[in-house]
């Protein structure tokens, strides 16, 4: 009897030990601005602001991987070197940032290498830090930067939607983590989660858009000469300060946020579950003292002037024109406009000169190149024909304009063309030197 007893006190011993790791799971966190340059100076603002609320509410730096380019803050064209902001009069987001990979290390391998707790992999790269979760953390993703349909964009390379959920799957199974939050700032950012994360995954995304559409720039900035926020996730972060994490649930936030930005479609993804959980399990329950100054009201006007994030390069170009002064300015930022509406238009003629190339009849390239169909049938034609595409003809990485060339590249697929076809136009097409800033 007492061999019993002692039995069924050490059972309940290793059910509450083992409920308490449950509950008291650590929080992982990885930042990622997938841009460079100073005409997306708002991503890695946006980068740094996150890392700042997550540090404010208790997530310490250990468990917070930080991946930027870092060339705004001591850009040339920084007037207050060493500054960043992410809403006018705010303060400067750079301050004290950890940035773990920087430079050429900005790269979707580092980046699943990092999630993936490699830490053999990164070993002599950057800090070297990995995510070190266990099966019962969670572990939280925002991705910022510019993209297309089933891909998001880093400085000279491209991560696409299934090696992404590959990856992920792959941490599942070897119970990396109990629940995992994707927060996604691009165009067509939807695409990157829809239908691809069952339940028992325990995934959760908001999105910026959804499956189709553009995200959204914010807050030009007259002394920057750039804009300095993205809609979407200015919105999510404000939200976040202006709410008690410990009070509030994720569908409370996500309604808050889909609410407040007016011109693109918030989406969420995954696991609905999740959403009844507070916002402090993935953000901490330090309640942050922000000394950011937000104005719902003047935010909702200012959406009026937002900028589709594909346009963004030609506004910003034509912003500088405006404010030129001299005929010297002028003819300087004239050039730079017409260089990239050319560019661009080039882009398209190759792209239509490729499908041409297949099709043989203007009438069929044209419907291919009209397709609105956003839906992969067929992975294994699209994903060799966007890489195609991406290696022999337009950098993506350096070319977001391409992006919108997907969804040909996905009609040419559905059309019953193959990827060998597809790859061999390409070759045959792409002899040119390789173009960058189609932006």
């Amino acid at each position: 009897m007492k061999l019993v007893f002692l039995f069924y006190i050490s059972c309940l011993l290793a059910t509450a030990i083992t409920s308490g790791v449950e509950e008291d799971g650590e929080r992982w966190a990885v930042l990622v601005a997938g841009s460079h340059k100073w005409v997306h100076y708002r991503h890695q603002a946006s980068v740094c602001h996150a890392y700042q609320l997550l540090h404010n509410q208790g997530i310490p730096d250990d468990h917070i991987v930080v991946i930027m380019y870092d060339d705004i803050a001591y850009n040339t064209q920084n007037p207050n070197p060493g500054v960043i902001l992410n809403e006018p009069e705010g303060p400067n987001v750079y301050d004290g940032v950890p940035i773990d990979y920087k430079g050429i290390h900005v790269t979707p391998t580092n980046f699943l290498k990092v999630l993936a707790g490699d830490d053999t992999g990164m070993a002599d790269i950057g800090s070297g830090k990995v995510i070190k979760s266990g099966p019962n953390d969670r572990i939280f993703i925002d991705l910022v930067d510019g993209g297309g349909f089933d891909h998001f964009a880093f400085p000279y390379s491209i991560l696409t939607a299934q090696t992404l959920h590959n990856h992920i799957s792959q941490m599942y199974a070897d119970k990396k983590f109990k629940e995992m939050m994707i927060f996604i700032e691009s165009n067509d950012s939807g695409s990157m989660i829809l239908n691809r994360y069952p339940d028992e995954m325990g995934v959760y995304a908001m999105t910026a858009t959804g499956e189709i559409g553009n995200a959204y720039a914010v807050h030009w900035s007259a002394e920057l000469d750039t804009w300095m926020a993205d809609a979407f996730t200015l919105a999510w972060m404000k939200n976040s300060e202006m709410n008690d994490p410990t009070k509030q649930t994720i569908e409370e936030q996500f309604n808050q946020t889909r609410e407040w930005v007016a011109r693109s479609a918030v989406h969420c993804y995954g696991n609905m579950n999740i959403q009844q959980e507070f916002v402090s399990a993935f953000f901490g329950e330090w309640k942050s003292n922000s000394s950011f100054n937000f104005d719902l009201e003047e935010f909702g006007r200012l959406q009026k002037d937002a900028v589709p994030s594909i346009d963004a390069p030609i506004v910003y170009l034509k912003n500088h024109l405006k404010s030129a002064e001299t005929e010297e300015e002028i003819v300087y930022w004239s050039q730079q406009l017409t260089s990239l509406e050319k560019k661009r238009n080039f882009l398209e003629d190759t792209t239509r000169n490729i499908v041409l190339s297949l099709t043989k009849n203007e009438e069929l390239t044209k419907e291919i190149m009209n397709s609105s169909d956003r839906e992969v049938n067929d992975w294994d034609c699209f994903g060799p024909a966007v890489e195609a595409f991406h290696e022999n003809c337009f950098n993506l990485g350096q070319n977001h304009y391409g992006f919108r060339m997907l969804g040909t590249l996905l009609s040419l697929c559905a059309h019953g063309y193959s990827a060998d076809e597809i790859i061999k136009a390409t070759e045959s097409v792409c002899v040119f030197p390789k173009f960058v800033d189609i932006d």
